[in-house]
């Protein structure tokens, strides 16, 4: 689309360019200054680096004026392309038969009502593409280089906001594998890994907690155990005395 708009504007440039110089030659012409003519078109093609050439054809097919020497004086009338060149009666913009990055603009020049020339301008296309190479490469590099950025903002986020909350989680859940029922997740958003964090600290908080109440329980049970221990010695002690003042009674009666 680029391309197309470039080669749109190029042509009405060289639309308007070419009726500017065909105006501008038909005085010289009809006084046949070929020399200033000749001069004209040199020094117009070498100001516009679009123009492949320019040329002045009489009816006959000779060129009287040429950008390039070795045309100049030649008949220009062999080709078919050339041949329907000297027959045109007003502005024609064509494509060259085998040279599609050059077109032409056929201009009839008249005096007097009478074509006693055609003028002839080629223009190449190639700055267009040029330009268009040029915005085809910044086009690639731009999409290549956000490419490399969003891929290393990617991994950025990925890394940061994924991988490395789930490493310290799975650092954590192995910690308290091993007995360390302290561990603490800190959460640092609010989307599902924030969620999972905030999950893992309840579950742990919970394990301490029911840890914490196994231990208070297991120690008063051992308390309880001690004290019960220390009654049961205390019966015993005192069967053993009762035993023996029985003894010592039945005894005394016996005697």
């Amino acid at each position: 689309q680029q391309k197309a708009t470039l080669s749109s504007q190029q042509e009405k440039k060289a639309l308007i360019f070419a009726k500017s110089l065909g105006d501008s030659i038909l005085e010289p012409l009809s006084f046949q200054l070929i020399d200033k003519i000749e001069e004209m078109a040199n020094s117009t093609k070498g100001a516009d680096e679009d123009i492949f050439w320019i040329g002045v054809v009489e009816p006959t097919g000779k060129c009287i004026v040429s950008t390039d020497p070795l045309l100049k004086g030649k008949f220009l009338n062999e080709q078919l392309f050339d041949k329907q060149a000297l027959d045109f009666k007003e502005l024609v913009k064509r494509d060259l038969p085998n040279q599609k990055e050059v077109f032409e603009i056929s201009i009839p020049l008249v005096i007097f009502e009478k074509k006693v020339a055609v003028l002839r301008v080629y223009v190449s296309r190639k700055s267009i593409l040029s330009q268009v190479n040029k915005l085809v490469t910044l086009i690639i590099l731009v999409a290549f280089s956000s490419l490399i950025l969003g891929t290393l903002i990617y991994f950025f986020i990925v890394r940061r906001m994924i991988i490395r909350p789930l490493s310290v989680t799975i650092d954590a859940a192995a910690k308290i594998s091993s007995g360390d029922l302290t561990q603490e997740v800190q959460i640092i958003s609010r989307d599902e890994l924030g969620e999972l964090s905030n999950a893992f600290n309840t579950l742990a908080k919970g394990l301490n907690d029911m840890v914490v109440k196994i231990r208070d329980t297991s120690e008063k049970v051992s308390s309880l155990s001690q004290s019960l221990s220390s009654g049961a010695q205390e019966v015993n002690a005192s069967s053993t005395e009762i035993g023996s003042t029985i003894q010592q009674i039945s005894k005394g009666v016996t005697e």
